[in-house]
C-alpha cells in the first residue's frame, strides 16, 4: 500500500525500478518509443488490466502477487507430479521457496525485496518448467505450439528471462529428436521457433501501432543488455570460491544423466526434464554472472533445487532395491540438508509473519506515511494532465500521484544511466520547462540546470519542491 512505502532503497532502488514504466505506460507513454525500461515490456502486457480497474500501488502489488502465486503453484505442480515421495517434493519445493524467495528478505541485512526479478523474471520460467512436463508427458500439438507463442510472448514480457526459456525449450525439442537422428524434425523446430517469434514480435508491434499511432523500436529494448553485458556498467566479478560452484555443479550432473540417458538412446520424460532444467538453470545464472552478487544468486538457483529433489527421489527407490551403503549415505546426507532448510523456513516464520503484518497494518490504520503525505502534497500543486517533471527517487509514485506522464523521453529515475538521459532532462528544465516537482536528492541538479525555475512551494518536512517558470 502507498502508506506502506518509505525513501528506503528498497523502495528507492527496487519498487520504482519496476513501478515507473507501468505508470507511464498507464498514463499514454509508448515504451520504446517514448522511453526505454530495463526490465521489459511487461507494462503493455499489464496496461489493459489497470484501465478497467485503475492503477494504484495497492493493486499493482495485488497483480504482482498474483503472479508469483501462479509461478510458485506452477513450480508446486510439477514437483508434485513428477517427484514419486511426496514427502520429499513437499520438503524440497519449502526449501526451494525459503531460499530463493524468502532468504533474502528475511535473514538478508538489510532485507531486500527485489522487486525487479519477483514475479518479472520469474514467471514464465516457471511456467515453462510445468508446461514442459506437461508437453512431454502427453506430446499435446496444440500445447506445442501454445508453448513457442507463450515463450515469443516471453521474449518480450523481459527479455533476460525470456531469451532463456525459449531457448531452452526449443534445445529440449532438439535433444528429443536426436535419439532419433529426425534431422528433418530439427530442422523444422527451428523454423517454427523463428517464423512464431516473428510473428508474435509483428502482432505486438502492430498493435502498438494501432493503439499509439507509432512503430515501437523493437531493438532499441536490448540497449539495456549492450549497457550492461558489452560494457560492464554496474556489473561484479565472480569470486573463486563461492556457492555458486555447487550451482553449476547440480546443473552439470544434470545434463550428464541427460547426455548419458541420449547415448544409451534410452531418453525417457525424467531424463528430458535433467536437461531441460539443467540448460534453463545454466540460462538462468548468466543473471548472477553478470552481477555477482549474492542477492543475485538466490533468485536464481530455484532449476538446482529441483533436480537435487529429483535425484533424491530416484535415489529412495535405487536404496529400496539395491540397499547400496553408499546410496544410504548419499540419501542421509541429502535428506538431512532438505530437512535442515524447511526447520529454517519453520524457524523464521514468525519473522514472516511480522512482515505481513507491517505490511497490511497500514491498510487497516489508515495512518497516513510521509511518503503519503508527499503525494498529497504533489496532488495539490499539480492538475492532472498537465506538463510537469516529476523528478524523484520515488517517480513513478509521484507520477501517478500528480496523473502526469512524463514531458521528455528518459527512463524512470531508477534507470538513469547515460549521460544523454541528463543531457535531455537538463536542456528541459533550461528551455522548456513550466513546473518541476522534485525532492531533496534532485533539487540541486535543477537549481544547477535551471536560473529561470524557482520554488513555488515546499512541503512541510522539506524534502519535497515545486519549481516553476517565473
Amino acid at each position: 500500500d502507498l502508506n506502506t512505502i518509505t525513501d528506503s532503497p528498497i523502495y528507492t532502488y527496487s519498487y520504482n525500478a519496476v513501478f515507473h514504466a507501468v505508470v507511464q505506460v498507464f498514463l499514454g507513454k509508448e515504451l520504446l518509443v517514448d522511453f526505454n525500461h530495463q526490465y521489459g515490456l511487461y507494462p503493455h502486457f499489464i496496461e489493459p488490466i489497470f484501465s478497467v480497474t485503475g492503477l494504484s500501488v495497492l493493486k499493482f502489488s495485488i497483480l504482482m502477487a498474483l503472479l508469483m502465486g501462479v509461478s510458485l503453484a506452477s513450480l508446486y505442480c510439477f514437483m508434485k507430479s513428477v517427484i514419486q515421495q511426496r514427502i520429499i517434493a513437499s520438503l524440497s519445493f519449502i526449501s526451494l521457496i525459503y531460499y530463493c524467495y524468502f532468504f533474502g528478505r528475511i535473514d538478508f541485512n538489510p532485507a531486500e525485496y527485489y522487486y525487479q526479478y519477483h514475479p518479472i523474471r520469474f514467471l514464465f520460467p516457471c511456467l515453462a518448467i510445468f508446461l514442459t512436463y506437461r508437453y512431454l508427458s502427453a506430446t499435446n500439438r496444440r500445447l506445442y505450439y501454445l508453448s513457442f507463442v507463450l515463450y515469443s510472448i516471453a521474449l518480450l514480457w523481459n527479455f533476460d528471462s525470456g531469451f532463456v526459456v525459449f531457448f531452452s525449450w526449443l534445445l529440449l525439442l532438439l535433444y528429443t529428436e536426436c535419439s532419433k537422428f529426425c534431422f528433418r524434425n530439427m530442422i523444422r523446430h527451428i523454423f517454427l521457433s523463428g517464423i512464431i517469434a516473428i510473428s508474435v514480435v509483428a502482432v505486438f508491434a502492430i498493435c502498438l501501432r494501432i493503439r499509439y499511432g507509432q512503430f515501437p523500436d523493437i531493438f532499441a529494448a536490448l540497449d539495456y543488455q549492450k549497457l550492461f553485458y558489452m560494457y560492464g556498467y554496474y556489473m561484479l566479478p565472480m569470486p573463486p570460491w563461492h556457492p555458486w560452484i555447487i550451482l553449476l555443479g547440480i546443473y552439470a550432473s544434470g545434463l550428464l544423466y541427460g547426455i548419458i540417458r541420449l547415448l544409451e538412446n534410452n531418453i525417457s520424460i525424467k531424463s528430458s526434464m535433467f536437461f531441460f532444467l539443467s540448460v534453463l538453470g545454466v540460462g538462468l545464472f548468466s543473471y548472477y554472472q553478470g552481477r555477482s552478487h549474492d542477492l543475485c544468486l538466490l533468485p536464481v538457483g530455484y532449476p538446482a533445487f529441483i533436480i537435487v529433489a529429483l535425484f533424491t527421489d530416484m535415489l529412495v527407490k535405487k536404496v529400496n532395491i539395491f540397499n547400496f551403503i553408499g546410496d544410504k549415505i548419499n540419501l542421509t546426507l541429502i535428506l538431512f540438508l532438505i530437512i535442515y532448510i524447511s526447520l529454517s523456513f519453520v524457524y523464521n516464520v514468525p519473522g514472516i509473519i511480522s512482515t505481513i503484518s507491517m505490511r497490511l497494518k497500514p491498510l487497516f490504520t489508515l495512518q497516513q506515511s510521509d511518503v503519503a503525505r508527499n503525494a498529497d502534497f504533489v496532488k495539490q500543486h499539480t492538475t492532472p494532465g498537465e506538463e510537469v517533471l516529476i523528478l524523484t527517487q520515488l517517480s513513478g509514485v509521484y507520477s501517478l500521484a500528480a496523473q502526469a506522464a512524463y514531458p521528455i523521453n528518459v527512463p524512470g529515475t531508477t534507470e538513469l544511466a547515460l549521460k544523454s538521459d541528463y543531457l535531455i532532462i537538463s536542456d528541459y528544465l533550461d528551455k522548456r520547462a513550466h513546473k518541476v516537482v522534485v525532492d531533496s536528492y534532485y533539487a540541486p541538479f535543477v537549481i544547477k540546470s535551471s536560473k529561470r525555475l524557482k520554488i513555488s512551494a515546499v512541503n512541510a518536512q522539506n524534502t519535497m519542491f515545486v519549481f516553476e517558470k517565473q
